[in-house]
């Protein structure tokens, strides 16, 4: 099979390797589509956060949907369509074949495009976030910092579950068009105005209750910590940026006392509720996470799909097509 092995930091290939083979408690999943994560850019182009498996093919995918070809699992039958959800030790979407734990594995239904439902991934990672970050029912204002995939989807989120306002900050023209699409209320070029001082002035200088970093840089994550009301919570779903350290102005923290939090471990979530959620809410409604995809390139063409996604410019989610 096709599959794409990471030997090191920016250097990856498309290579002719072996099927995986099955332990107990596995399936084998003939892929149909992934998508590339903002994640898996730092993992391959940074080495930050390491593979679990260096050099394991189709590592580090972990978004995919595909059909169940062969079980070793009592409870997941050949033939059935699945949304992949592994954990970094078993991610390997970026290939034609995937094994993987059964218990990653999730049944999904064939009316929505494959292109459509791999987004269900993302989008329960941002489901469990939110509960993390903001437990409660609505609010009055909320700021999504990034508008990439994962940022249009805490914007559709938060707009769901009854925030009054959200304003979402972006350097990308189109990334603003679709937020606007998907209802957010403000939209900020970071470039051209200081999203501190926009909202400020939505919020008769209060600032915003909850602020969500979804960048995965450090000024991303700065913009944040600038925005959020006194005894708000700000919440890092973004990687770490490389090696870098993150300097924090902390006598504004010491002013507004945030609670800073940091989702990570959804595939470790009891019974997947979030991705399960997350499949049933886009199985029901297409139409929102239609407007994220953007791009399509064949496995093969790996390299030039993740310097797509890599260089954010007009850019939503990529998908492969092994």
């Amino acid at each position: 099979m096709l599959g794409v092995v990471v030997h090191g930091p920016g250097n990856v290939s498309v290579e002719s390797v072996p099927v995986p083979e099955l332990a107990d408690g596995e399936v084998l999943v003939e892929m149909m589509v992934s998508a590339i994560c903002g994640s898996d850019l730092h993992t391959v182009l940074d080495g930050v956060p390491a593979p679990a498996r260096p050099g394991w093919p189709g590592a580090p995918g972990h978004e995919g949907v595909g059909v169940v070809v062969e079980s070793r699992s009592p409870g997941v039958a050949a033939g059935q369509r699945v949304l992949t959800v592994p954990d970094r030790a078993a991610a390997g979407a970026f290939a034609q074949f995937q094994a993987l734990p059964a218990r990653f594995a999730l049944p999904v239904p064939d009316h929505v495009p494959p292109e459509i439902m791999v987004c269900a991934q993302q989008y329960g990672t941002v489901l469990y976030a939110l509960r993390r970050f903001w437990p409660h029912r609505g609010g009055s204002l909320a700021v999504v910092v990034g508008l990439g995939p994962a940022g249009l989807q805490f914007v559709r989120r938060l707009k769901g579950t009854g925030f009054t306002r959200v304003i979402g900050s972006d350097p990308v023209g189109l990334r603003r068009q679709k937020a606007s699409e998907l209802g957010c209320d403000v939209t900020v070029d970071p470039t051209v105005d200081d999203l501190g001082v926009v909202v400020a002035s939505e919020s008769s200088g209060r600032g915003a209750p909850l602020v969500v970093e979804a960048t995965g840089r450090n000024t991303g994550r700065l913009a944040a910590l600038r925005s959020v009301a006194e005894r708000g919570t700000v919440g890092f779903f973004g990687l770490p940026e490389g090696r870098s350290e993150l300097q924090l102005p902390y006598a504004e923290l010491f002013e507004r006392k945030p609670t800073i939090m940091i989702s990570d471990g959804t595939q470790h979530e009891p019974q997947l509720r979030s991705f399960r959620e997350a499949i049933d809410e886009i199985a029901s409604d297409p139409s929102p996470t239609s407007r994220l995809v953007t791009h399509h390139y064949p496995l093969a063409s790996f390299v030039e799909a993740i310097r797509t996604a890599a260089s954010r410019q007009d850019v939503g989610k990529v998908i492969l097509h092994p």
